[in-house]
């Protein structure tokens, strides 16, 4: 078999987009979270939660710096004894300005939970046209965020079957051209840290909102072009045969 090269460079631009201070990360997702038609990422952190006056800091240095090679198993590392390791910490939710930068507001809209979190995913449990999240915590509680955005901003979503190709529509890709500019989601069987997304794909619109098309790149091959999807509203769309 002959080697492949692929000429691909990556550059970590987090500190630049002021979403490298995650904490102790676990589960992360992308969505438009206050549908004003950019992408929010919202985190989950924290690792061991036990005495808020004792950390385990020192001992996992002293693992990490003088036995480097063990520290990838936890098995190796000294009891915790009821200490807290990376425990207790605040939560983020980072909302896109639009411009190259992402502010976090968790405290400002109520995501205030200190557990430790582990998976994340988005839904929109009402049929409300808004994206809610829940969190999986480890030994805590499963917390459901209702979400609710500002009135006047527009949505679109899309529910997709498949027939040739898979029904859940795995795979399939969503390009929607509104506003002169276009988006591009794809719908997944798994989405970040031990979680899945609501495979509905969801748009944000903003306030003005004119939708010239969305196009459906299907798992078959098959290319379906829709000019008029309905704003505000599920589309749902069986692959045609």
């Amino acid at each position: 078999m002959a080697d492949i090269q692929i000429d691909v460079e990556f550059e970590n631009q987090a500190r630049e987009f002021g979403v490298e201070l995650g904490g102790w990360s676990f589960g992360a997702q992308f969505g438009d979270l206050n549908n004003d038609g950019l992408v929010d990422l919202y985190l989950t952190n924290g690792y061991i939660s036990l005495d808020k006056q004792s950390s385990y800091w020192y001992d996992f240095s002293k693992v990490a710096g003088g036995n480097s090679a063990i520290i990838g198993d936890a098995k190796n590392w000294p009891g915790f004894n009821g200490r807290s390791l990376s425990g207790y910490q605040a939560k983020r939710l980072w909302l896109n300005d639009g411009a190259g930068r992402f502010a976090d507001v968790a405290p400002l809209v109520g995501v205030t939970d200190r557990h430790d979190g582990r998976a994340v995913a988005l839904a929109d449990f009402g049929n409300r046209g808004v994206l809610d999240v829940v969190v999986a915590n480890q030994k805590g509680p499963l917390l459901l965020y209702r979400n609710t955005v500002a009135a006047g901003r527009h949505w679109i979503a899309f529910d997709l079957e498949g027939t040739t190709s898979n029904r859940s529509a795995i795979g399939a890709q969503v390009t929607l051209y509104w506003n002169h500019q276009k988006r591009v989601q794809v719908v997944s069987g798994g989405s970040g840290f031990a979680a899945q997304n609501d495979r509905r794909l969801h748009f944000g619109l903003g306030p003005k909102a004119q939708v010239e098309k969305a196009e459906i790149r299907w798992p078959s091959g098959r290319v379906q072009t829709l000019t008029a999807p309905h704003i505000d509203a599920i589309n749902k769309i069986k692959e045609p045969t």
